[in-house]
This record gives C-alpha cells, sequence and structure tokens, in this order.
C-alpha cells in the first residue's frame, strides 16, 4: 500500500512537472528585475542601449598632468596626451564608484555612501565625514570647496573635513552632472543646463529642456562638452546654443573629461583624443587589451 501511494505521488509530480513545461513554452514566464540604475542595462527595439538608464560605469577626472579613471574597481593614470599609463591603484577597493572629481593633489571619490580623499602619489587615502552620500550624486570642484548633488540637494563641502552645507531648495531630484565655467557651476538636471552660482545655489536656466537622455559632461573655456544621446556637443554656456562634434560613439558606457585645454573620451576598451572644435579626430590613446 506504501508503494503503491509513493508511486502515485510521483506520477503526480512528474505530470505537474510536464504541465509547467508545456505551459512555459506556450507563455513566457515574467520575472522581476532589480531596479538599479547603476548596473542595469537594456536594449531598445533597435538593439541600443536605453540611455534613461546608462550611467557612468567609469567615472574620469583630470588632476594636474594626468587623466584618472576607475575600471574594474581599480584607480589608472595616463599622460595628458592619454597614450601612456603612468599610474595604477590594483587594489580592487572602488566597486560601484559613481562620481569623482580632483582637487588640489587630491582625487575626491564618492563611493559606498562615502566621500574618499585619495592621494595618487602614496596610494593612500582617508574617509571624510560618514556615509552620507548615498547615490545618486554629481561632484565638482570650484574655489576651495567641494560641491556633491546628492538626495535633490546641493552641497558646499570642506575637501579637508568633509563638513558641508546646503545651498539653497531640495530642487536637483534624479541624474545629474555638474562642471564648472568661469565662476559659476553648471549642472544638467531634468532635461535643462542650470548655471548655478557656487555661494547661494541661485540658478537660472540655459537654453531650452534638450537634454532629456543621460548626460555627462565637462568644460573648456566657455564651453561645455555635453555626451548625450550617443552625441557629443559643445555648448555655448551662456546661451546653450550648441552644435554637435560627433557622433561616432556608440557604446554603453561613456565617460568625457578635459584637461590642459584638451578633450578625452573613454569608451570601452580605449581612451580617445577628440578635437574640441572639429569632433572626434579618430585618435586612439591608451587601450585596454583582453
Amino acid at each position: 500500500m506504501h508503494r503503491k501511494n509513493s508511486f502515485k505521488t510521483v506520477l503526480i509530480i512528474v505530470s505537474m512537472v510536464s504541465l509547467f513545461v508545456l505551459l512555459s513554452s506556450s507563455y513566457p514566464i515574467k520575472t522581476e528585475t532589480q531596479d538599479d540604475t547603476f548596473n542595469s542595462k537594456k536594449e531598445d527595439e533597435n538593439g541600443f542601449l536605453d540611455e534613461s538608464i546608462i550611467t557612468v560605469t567609469y567615472p574620469m577626472c583630470s588632476l594636474g598632468n594626468e587623466i584618472y579613471i576607475i575600471l574594474s574597481s581599480q584607480i589608472y593614470g595616463f599622460s595628458n596626451d592619454g597614450r601612456q599609463l603612468v599610474y595604477r591603484y590594483a587594489r580592487q577597493e572602488w566597486g560601484g564608484t559613481a562620481a569623482m572629481t580632483g582637487f588640489n593633489n587630491f582625487l575626491y571619490i564618492l563611493q559606498n555612501n562615502r566621500l574618499h580623499k585619495f592621494n595618487p602619489r602614496e596610494s593612500t587615502y582617508t574617509v571624510l565625514g560618514g556615509p552620507v552620500w548615498a547615490p545618486p550624486f554629481s561632484i565638482t570642484a570650484y574655489g576651495n570647496f567641494l560641491y556633491i548633488i546628492q538626495n535633490s540637494r546641493l552641497h558646499k563641502v570642506d575637501p579637508v573635513t568633509g563638513a558641508y552645507s546646503v545651498l539653497g531648495r531640495p530642487e536637483w531630484a534624479g541624474p545629474t552632472c555638474m562642471t564648472t565655467v568661469g565662476n559659476y557651476l553648471f549642472v544638467i538636471q531634468n532635461s535643462r543646463i542650470h548655471r548655478v552660482d557656487p555661494n547661494t545655489g541661485a540658478y537660472s536656466v540655459v537654453g531650452s529642456p534638450e537634454w532629456g537622455g543621460f548626460a555627462t559632461m565637462t568644460s573648456i573655456d566657455s564651453n561645455l562638452y555635453v555626451f548625450e544621446n550617443y552625441r557629443l556637443h559643445k555648448v555655448n554656456s551662456a546661451t546653450g546654443a550648441y552644435t554637435v562634434l560627433c557622433d561616432n560613439f556608440r557604446g554603453p558606457d561613456i565617460s568625457i573629461t578635459s584637461i590642459q585645454g584638451m578633450l578625452f573620451l573613454y569608451m570601452n576598451p580605449c581612451l580617445y583624443f577628440v578635437n574640441k572644435d572639429n569632433g572626434f579626430s579618430g585618435t586612439a590613446g591608451y587601450c585596454f587589451r583582453n
């Protein structure tokens, strides 16, 4: 009797599995995906990545005569022509990094909710303040301070202690990117370019709301350089008028920075020099090889 019941149980289980497989082949199983805008990538119907969730997975900035970038949780430094690898911090401590800037011989790195002050000459770092910098965020430096946008607020941060004050109202929700031109901060948020007073947080909108996709930005002289919608734009910081310099870069993870009047763009696995007036030069600098 016990064996018969066991045999019936096995038949029932096999039948249920067979039915599940049959139904699965007819109706796709809907699975939950993690809502993680810092790691997830989805393609549209044309095979391009949905830029609304593309983020800078390779933070890049300039410091002194060198270009720095974080790749595979490590920090790399390049010569100012982008051709020579001159520095590597091999310890893989920077996974999940979302923002970085260079200031006064240090790299300031936002990672794991903390602000790190990194000395590339000695390969050491200190943590400034507490774990208060949850993403999304952006960072730049101006004058004697760092500026961080996080939790919809613009923060003016002491680069020695990490102490900060909040400027203006909580108006900076969602993804942002930030740079400086002259005496102002420039922030892209909510499809608009904003010119921001670094002392008060007061701002004005420059140009029209044309920057709906995820953007990354740097500056040279009085111009902004914005990579958005797979195009590199040269933008007049006073009027918002722009020209498209190139649309050759179709990779999902694009970073840009400027150094000594030159513009560089990283698209895995190469660092590219880009003519700041005429666009893509086709000149590749250092390339990482598998």
